[in-house]
């Protein structure tokens, strides 16, 4: 079964709509779905994204060229690092490589870690910043 199959089947039963449900929002037959999430036939370009804006995902996601279901959803999260820190470049490395779901979970955790002020770094009285203890 190819990515895109899969996909299709997920987000269906996600949605929790059946073949016929979705053949008739596509206009199709229960038997061409059938046949795209077993992966024996691919919809055309206007069918595929019919699928994907059913099932609000972009088309990247849908064909499997991307994990990341909708980039409009973390269009606004750019992680930019410019200190020198070696930790702060793998952050940026690891973030890189996580999808949406979680870079969502690193961001709620570091808001976390700032919020509580256990691990903010404090001014010292000569400018210099020294991590809190």
């Amino acid at each position: 079964m190819t990515i895109y199959a899969a996909r299709i089947k997920q987000l269906r039963m996600e949605k929790g709509i059946s073949q016929d449900q979705l053949a008739v929002l596509l206009g199709i037959s229960r038997s061409a779905v059938g046949m795209y999430e077993t992966g024996k036939r691919e919809p055309d370009l206007e069918t595929c994204e019919a699928i994907a804006d059913i099932f609000n995902v972009d088309m990247d996601y849908l064909t499997g060229r991307s994990d990341i279901e909708r980039m409009a959803d973390i269009a606004g999260m750019h992680l930019t690092i410019t200190d020198t820190d070696p930790q702060l470049d793998e952050l940026n490395r690891n973030a890189r490589q996580l999808n949406a779901q979680g870079l969502q979970k690193l961001v709620d955790i570091s808001d976390d870690m700032v919020t509580s002020g256990k691990y903010q770094k404090t001014a010292l009285h000569r400018g210099a910043e020294e991590d809190k203890p």
